[in-house]
């Protein structure tokens, strides 16, 4: 996860974790303090690049997210069986590749 309850950190930072487009990252942040999930609090180290914190609203709904999250992983992998991750994991990465490969090229 790229923020956690309590984390602080600028949405470039955020965006370069994830691998984003920093307006994209930009949008949502907006949006989570919108919705009163997140805040803006100024950065001593940067004027102009607030850091993105979460409210206590934000806190809960992400402890309500994780919670979820767990119960259905547990209902998956109890319904999936016995699996070999790390190899899943790396064939999934290899899988992700070619398809990306394929999507890049032209015609």
């Amino acid at each position: 996860m790229v923020l956690q309850a309590g984390d602080r950190a600028t949405v470039p930072d955020i965006a370069r974790r994830l691998g984003l487009q920093r307006q994209s990252v930009q949008r949502v942040a907006d949006e989570l303090v919108a919705d009163g999930l997140a805040r803006y609090e100024d950065n001593p180290r940067h004027q102009r690049s607030r850091l993105l914190v979460t409210t206590a609203a934000g806190k809960s709904a992400l402890a309500a997210i994780q919670s979820a999250h767990r119960a259905w992983v547990a209902e998956v992998v109890a319904t999936v069986g016995e699996l070999d991750w790390e190899r899943l994991n790396g064939d999934l990465g290899r899988i992700a590749q070619a398809v990306g490969h394929h999507a890049r090229q032209p015609g």
